[in-house]
């Protein structure tokens, strides 16, 4: 979560002191969203691929689906600019349901 905030930060700075100081064929947010997106992309597989237990399991994909892309939009300004990168999601499709079903299968044992 930190590192979500920081991301934030910093991407706002951008955004908003940084893009306009280099031509716009640099795209400058572009590259900045980029990198960090790719790292917690990285990092988020990296994760998905270890022994979760049920609760990590339910965090990562909250983080993934909800926290992590809603958080980055409530800000107007980065809303627009990320609209323009179009990021896509932090973990392959097939990964995150693979996830989803091992949380819910473990659910339903539990129920």
């Amino acid at each position: 979560l930190h590192m979500g905030k920081t991301m934030k930060e910093d991407l706002t700075v951008v955004a908003k002191y940084i893009k306009q100081l280099y031509p716009p064929e640099f795209n400058v947010f572009s590259t900045y969203a980029d990198l960090y997106h790719n790292y917690f992309a990285s990092q988020a597989k990296k994760s998905a691929e270890c022994h979760l237990e049920d609760k990590d399991i339910y965090l990562l994909l909250s983080w993934v689906h909800n926290l992590y892309p809603k958080d980055m939009r409530k800000d107007q300004l980065l809303a627009e600019e990320l609209e323009k990168v179009q990021l896509g999601s932090l973990l392959p499709s097939s990964l995150s349901k693979e996830l989803e079903k091992k949380y819910l299968e473990s659910e339903e044992v539990r129920i």
